[in-house]
């Protein structure tokens, strides 16, 4: 699983690049800009699938109560990173087509906090 999401990150990364370089947000069609987007998402949403994975195991390995602290698993690491990886992509889009005030971040905080809370009591 780690070295699938290494290559999913070096690929979205490259692709990425591609797209800056070769292009040039005005000149683009707007499909070209949603695929940005696109992988804009993946490579955070890949980052911060390690993030989680490593924070709990590293959590885990010095907790004093390391049998209760679980290492978090891909699986739910996934689904916390899947919201996660979507504030940034929203605060990014939101600026491209007009700006980004205190009220819209709070309005992003606020969507994210009741989505982790859903999916943290699904268990």
């Amino acid at each position: 699983m780690r070295n699938t999401l290494l290559g999913g990150l070096l690929t979205t990364i490259i692709g990425m690049y591609v797209l800056m370089s070769t292009t040039t947000p005005s000149g683009a069609h707007p499909a070209l800009i949603l695929f940005f987007f696109l992988l804009f998402y993946v490579s955070v949403l890949i980052v911060l699938i390690f993030l989680l994975v490593g924070g709990s195991r590293i959590i885990g390995r010095f907790s004093s109560k390391s049998k209760i602290v679980a290492a978090m698993t891909y699986e739910r690491a996934y689904m916390v990173a899947t919201l996660l990886a979507l504030a940034p992509v929203m605060i990014v889009a939101m600026n491209s087509v007009g700006g980004v005030s205190l009220r819209e971040v709070l309005l992003i905080v606020a969507f994210e906090a009741i989505a982790l809370f859903y999916v943290w009591k699904r268990r």
